[in-house]
């Protein structure tokens, strides 16, 4: 609008010298307007994660957005002070992929470099350090070829365009897939040699690992206590082993209550290890030993699950969700805060209300909907102690028992 105004301003002073010689100098001006009122961005999201109490979300322009907790300066914005509304970090890069964790973040930018920050006490950031937190977006070595990335509660994983396998941090249960269950490692170093690793996936969890390969095959790595893996056994796997034969999967979502949940290409459902209050839907609340298929539906999408809370969506974008429901997570308008049984959501139940929903994040305390083509994300939940995690802008709101969709690009 300024450099319009002052466009104007000129062509009419030219006009009034070239049109008057009687006058010596220009007695007319025209006055600037206001600045016009900002307007929403015309970008989308196309990702969120969340770690226990925080939250990361990254806009399809490339930018990421960031709030809750900071006690480790896992939201990359220089301190370490808690961020009660979503802000976006100043960056040069642009970002294509990015996610969060318990207490780490990580981040590919569109040159393929990597970039890590947060807590790093066993080396989980890959900088070849340990120790101090890290505040602000860090390079991990020169490499420009990564494409996906996974975070365990201190470990992290990553994919490269030849399709090989990385990880590094925590050495503990064999999370990170190198044959070692003591030490650390702090420096992204390969797994294994094979080269046609598809997605990854690690949780805010005990430290269960899983990789899909380009044939659909799905294998698993890490801590096994109650069968979570799903290779039939409790003791830990150092290394990469196959699991759920004769099947070709799509996406996997484990939790600290150590079960899994994971979806086929053919869209059935299916689920493993511990099956505290029946969470696993399979008629029993027995340990699953190997994966049993939930129901008989064919179109489930996402899942994700946070310690007794299970939120899913099928192809048509509806949601669903089963659980204890302690903190309103679930968005189904109640909230058993007591952890009663008989107040939980104890059987797959459709959410009302909700539609499009394209991806999910589930925290300790609340969770997240990124919904297709919508400039909004939707929140439901109770914020955690001094911890802001509803993004509302107060740690004292009250919880939101029905995600509310009103956080938006500016």
């Amino acid at each position: 609008m300024k450099y319009i105004n002052r466009q104007v301003l000129y062509l009419t002073t030219l006009a009034m010298i070239l049109g008057s010689c009687s006058k010596s100098k220009v007695d007319e001006t025209v006055t600037p307007g206001p600045d016009p009122e900002p307007k929403p961005q015309e970008y989308y999201w196309s990702s969120v994660s969340t770690g226990q109490a925080h939250a990361l979300a990254l806009s399809e322009e490339g930018a990421i957005y960031v709030w809750g907790d900071n006690s480790e300066g896992q939201l990359g914005n220089g301190g370490q002070a808690v961020v009660s509304k979503p802000i976006k970090l100043v960056s040069s890069q642009k970002w294509l992929k990015a996610m969060t964790g318990y207490a780490h973040s990580m981040a590919i930018a569109s040159d393929g470099t990597l970039w890590t920050w947060g807590k790093n006490d066993v080396g989980q950031l890959g900088l070849g350090t340990s120790g101090e937190d890290v505040l602000i977006p860090t390079q991990v070595g020169a490499d420009k070829d990564w494409t996906e990335l996974a975070i365990g509660g201190s470990y992290s994983l990553a994919l490269k365009k030849d399709g090989t396998l990385w990880s590094w941090g925590n050495h503990a249960s064999g999370s990170i897939g190198n044959g070692q269950t003591d030490g650390k490692t702090s420096v992204p170093t390969k797994v294994g040699t094979d080269t046609n690793w598809k997605s990854i996936f690690a949780f805010n969890n005990w430290g269960a690992s899983f990789g899909i390969k380009t044939d659909g095959s799905l294998w698993a790595w890490g801590k096994a206590q109650n069968y979570m893996l799903g290779t039939g056994s409790t003791t830990n796997q150092s290394a990469p082993i196959q699991v759920g034969v004769n099947r070709k999967w799509k996406t996997v979502a484990s939790a600290r209550s150590r079960h899994t949940f994971a979806i086929a290409e053919d869209g059935t459902l299916w689920a493993v290890g511990r099956n505290n209050k029946g969470l696993l839907q399979v008629g029993n609340t027995t340990e699953q030993k190997d994966f049993t298929q939930v129901g008989t539906d064919k179109d489930w999408e996402n899942i994700a699950t946070f310690n007794l809370t299970v939120l899913a969506s099928k192809n048509n974008g509806d949601l669903y969700g089963w659980g204890i429901n302690t903190y309103g997570e679930l968005g189904n308008g109640a909230i058993n805060s007591t952890s009663n049984d008989d107040l939980g959501v104890n059987t797959i139940t459709k959410i009302s209300g909700q539609s499009n929903v394209k991806g999910i994040a589930i925290g300790f305390n609340f969770s997240v909907l990124r919904k297709d083509k919508s400039k909004s994300l939707c929140i439901a939940g109770s914020n955690l102690g001094d911890f802001p995690s509803l993004g509302t802008g107060s740690v004292s709101s009250a919880p939101i028992l029905t995600h509310q969709c009103d956080i938006t690009l500016y």
